[in-house]
Parts: structure tokens; C-alpha cells; sequence
């Protein structure tokens, strides 16, 4: 993984949340994917974490990091976990986003500031 400029812990939750989702969600599919990788976009790295999972209409997709909105009532939770990783995302300079389709499975991204040095991410 390349390396931003970002508190250790609050990333930890972040990725943690959206690979947490990915197992969530896609419990129920067969032969489940989850793909996980990063690229520099200009000044900033881009994560991703990608699924086979079920996915949902994309037309929602901005529902998703509102506090306490779920999509999938199937599973247990709050709706509160994407929309502290969001918050913790633009806290730090980034941006987050989704793209997925029903059927299809979901890519969440996020993006952060490359590390002024190059190397390291905060503790």
C-alpha cells in the first residue's frame, strides 16, 4: 500500500468498516471476491475495495454515507459505519464515493493526500 497522510487508527477504521460491509453483505454469495488495491490519482492516492457481492441500485448510491440509512435491511446494523468513514475521509483532505448495481457487487473508493515526504502514515 502506498503511503498518505493520515492518522494510523482512523484509516484502520475505514478500511476495516468497508471490508466489514464486503463480508456483510456478500455472506450470501458463492464464491465471494473481494479485491482491495490502490493507485496514485494526481496529488493524492486512491484506494479501493471491490466485491462480487449482491451490490445495490446505484441511483442510491449517496444514501449509503447518510447517518442511519441502510440499503440492506437483511443484515444487522446501525447505518452509522460508512458515514463516520466518510467524515473521517474528508477530514482528511479526500473524498469517498461508490459505484455498484444490483447483482453486480459494489466498489467503495476514498482518496488521501500523498504524505508531504513520500513515506509514512501518521500514528
Amino acid at each position: 500500500m502506498p503511503h498518505a497522510s493520515a492518522d494510523r487508527g482512523l484509516m484502520s477504521h475505514v478500511l476495516h468498516n468497508v471490508l466489514g460491509n464486503a463480508l456483510k453483505f456478500g455472506q450470501r454469495t458463492p464464491d465471494l471476491q473481494i479485491v482491495v488495491r490502490s493507485a496514485r490519482d494526481g496529488a493524492f492516492w486512491r484506494f479501493e475495495v471491490s466485491d462480487n457481492g449482491p451490490g445495490f441500485d446505484a441511483s442510491n448510491g449517496h444514501d449509503v454515507f447518510v447517518p442511519f440509512v441502510r440499503l440492506g435491511h437483511a443484515v444487522s446494523g446501525t447505518g452509522l459505519g460508512l458515514s463516520v468513514a466518510k467524515k473521517i475521509v474528508d477530514s482528511h483532505g479526500g473524498a469517498m464515493g461508490v459505484h455498484a448495481a444490483p447483482g453486480e457487487g459494489a466498489r467503495f473508493w476514498w482518496t488521501l493526500p500523498m504524505a508531504s515526504d513520500g513515506i509514512g502514515i501518521s500514528s
